[in-house]
């Protein structure tokens, strides 16, 4: 197994390792390691290091990257969303890995806020041939992503002093299930003027 780091991208502000087995075959497949969340490239509990040497074990080529703005990497100064940005992050490394002869085709690896990313561009990319998505944050809810909604709102005093004085969006909800719109509640609905 041979491990290098690289930086490609615009002016080279990305970084990755590539780990690649003792004996590589050109062109073939590789997978890419998405950081999940704020962590570095290494994953959490170094999950990706430990998935890549295991996968060159086996003769697959795999980049752990750091999408831009992440870990090691620099935005890539675009002026375009941290979304937007890591999708050309993920374009720059399959081009530079199709370009080194490494690989053409590709299955992107994600956990978390990497997953959500992983699904977005495989939506848009035809080199992705596979994904892997752990936990994703947004594209198919868990009981675990539902309560680290509802603590990150609770969390917060706005949204209890939104609450306190009925103007949180949950209240309303409630009130329209219940049929307690402005008319039950007391108020009169405003007339028509003629």
């Amino acid at each position: 197994m041979k491990e290098t780091a690289l930086n490609f991208g615009q002016g080279g502000s990305l970084v990755g390792i590539l780990t690649r087995p003792d004996e590589v075959q050109q062109g073939d497949l590789a997978v890419i390691f998405l950081n999940a969340g704020i962590l570095h490239r290494v994953g959490p509990n170094r999950i990706h290091v430990r998935l890549a040497r295991h996968l060159a074990d086996r003769g697959v080529t795999s980049l752990r990257m750091d999408l831009p703005g992440v870990g090691d990497s620099g935005m890539l100064g675009t002026g375009l969303s941290l979304a937007e940005e890591g999708r050309q992050g993920i374009h720059a490394a399959m081009d530079l890995l199709q370009r080194q002869e490494v690989a053409s085709r590709f299955v992107v690896f994600g956990l978390c806020s990497g997953a959500d990313a992983a699904f977005q561009i495989a939506c848009l990319e035809p080199r992705v041939v596979g994904i892997a998505l752990v936990d994703p944050t947004r594209l198919f809810a868990t009981w675990q992503s539902w309560a680290r909604k509802i603590l990150r709102g609770a969390l917060r005093p706005a949204a209890w002093l939104r609450l306190f004085t009925g103007r949180h969006h949950v209240l309303r909800r409630l009130q329209r299930k219940l049929g307690m719109g402005p008319e039950e509640q007391g108020s009169t609905p405003h007339e028509p003027t003629p």
